[in-house]
């Protein structure tokens, strides 16, 4: 594999398609990718970002905030769907923004787990993806 196979991204899986992260029993998440080609997620944390800028720069912005702030990007730009999500009656939870939202303030830890796997390119590269697709007898 050369170089530019190794390192290339799907741009379509990045910013449209997305790829599934399987998180064993907490569920299983379409997401895109938190940056490269998804410029949508870019101009939403950007939009949600600017009207708190000088409380940021200033370091006067609360942290649960921020945190928020980062959540609705998320989950507008990056989360598309899930499944095998459960709420805290351990009833399936139906994807939308309100769900998504309260789940991801409610469990940073997945939040956390989620943005990570958005952030890494690995997970959008199309040479990876096709290996995984043939050793699953999809290639």
């Amino acid at each position: 594999m050369g170089t530019y196979k190794a390192y290339k991204t799907d741009e379509n899986l990045e910013s449209s398609q997305g790829v599934w992260i399987d998180c064993g029993d907490a569920g299983k998440y379409l997401i895109r990718r938190a940056g490269g080609a998804n410029e949508r997620y870019r101009r939403i944390l950007e939009n949600k970002m600017t009207p708190v800028r000088q409380q940021i720069e200033r370091r006067r912005l609360p942290e649960a905030k921020a945190n928020r702030l980062l959540i609705e990007a998320f989950v507008e730009g990056v989360l598309v769907d899930w499944k095998d999500v459960t709420g805290p009656d351990e009833k399936p939870l139906e994807f939308n923004r309100a769900n998504a939202i309260q789940l991801l303030e409610d469990l940073p830890d997945l939040f956390q787990d989620l943005q990570t796997a958005a952030g890494n390119a690995a997970n959008f590269r199309a040479a990876l993806l096709d290996d995984a697709g043939e050793a699953l007898g999809n290639g």
